[in-house]
């Protein structure tokens, strides 16, 4: 249901003004409550998309001037979420 709502056609991930996910209506059977909470992840992930593809395996994992790599901070998000979403 919320997937199905919610997913993006992948053309328009790579478009540099897509519609954000809040101005495409409400979800079906979500409290519009809880939809920002819903629209937040779905940016963020149609965000994660659109600015690591073509990236490589290589690229994901360097570390550039001694920072963290891509990956990490991927992972970091990931985590983070579900630190926020558990009691």
């Amino acid at each position: 249901m919320y997937a199905e709502s919610m997913a993006a056609p992948l053309e328009d991930l790579t478009h540099p003004n897509p519609v954000e996910p809040w101005m495409r209506g409400p979800i079906a059977g979500v409290d519009p409550l809880l939809a920002p909470l819903l629209y937040s992840f779905q940016m963020a992930r149609e965000d994660l998309a659109r600015f690591t593809a073509g990236l490589s395996e290589a690229q994901l994992w360097a570390r550039p001037d001694g920072f963290a790599p891509v990956g990490f901070h991927i992972r970091h998000i990931t985590g983070s979420a579900d630190r926020l979403l558990s009691e």
